[in-house]
């Protein structure tokens, strides 16, 4: 049982060794030759993500050391994958040593990362409602998506954001600050704190 199970756990590591590099350079290949996408450096993709960039008016630009995990190896949970998702005019700014797990960022307006953030896993960051807040708009599909409002969101240099989180339109998070695991953030965090909660609130200062 043992050398079945040494050699189960082999194979793992090789099936995960080989995989992990055909997405990572296969990813990276297709970022460098997207014309609307600016890459400081080679990204490095763990897993599949799910990349969805369109039309051509959108931004992206992705500054060094950024790492991007995706599926359940790499969640507390049993998460899919990774997101990105920039429609559009949508602009997406991602710093330097940026690290995301299973996470999805949904960019319609725009969102900006700062250096150094750490974005645990199954979060979910949006800059947008994705409907219309009138329930009559809603009522007709033709016009229900067209009428939704959209915000930037502004995330702080060395920001962690706790698993589970989501982050929502028009919101900005101050730097050095940490978000509580399964937050909702619906309004401005100072820098400096530990806020956690839904709606996530200050907890207390970081000294």
């Amino acid at each position: 049982m043992n050398v079945i199970w040494s050699l189960y756990v082999l194979m793992s590591k090789i099936q995960n060794r080989i995989e992990r590099w055909i997405v990572d350079r296969l990813t990276s290949l297709i970022l460098c030759h997207h014309k609307n996408v600016t890459l400081h450096d080679r990204p490095s993709f763990v897993g599949m993500p799910k990349l969805k960039f369109n039309p051509a008016l959108l931004k992206v630009e992705i500054g060094k050391g950024f790492v991007c995990r995706s599926g359940p190896n790499h969640s507390v949970g049993n998460a899919c994958c990774s997101k990105i998702d920039v429609r559009g005019g949508g602009k997406l700014t991602i710093g330097n040593n940026v690290g995301i797990s299973n996470t999805v960022i949904q960019c319609h307006k725009e969102i900006v990362i700062g250096d150094f953030v750490n974005i645990g896993d199954g979060c979910f960051i949006m800059d947008t409602n994705f409907h219309s807040t009138d329930w009559q708009e809603r009522a007709d599909r033709s016009i229900d998506t067209k009428r939704k409002k959209s915000k930037p969101v502004y995330i702080g240099n060395y920001v962690f954001i706790g698993t589970r989180t989501i982050v929502c339109k028009g919101v900005s998070i101050g730097e050095k600050s940490i978000i509580a695991a399964g937050s909702v953030v619906v309004k401005d965090i100072p820098p400096k704190v530990i806020a956690g909660g839904n709606p996530c609130k200050v907890i207390k200062e970081i000294q």
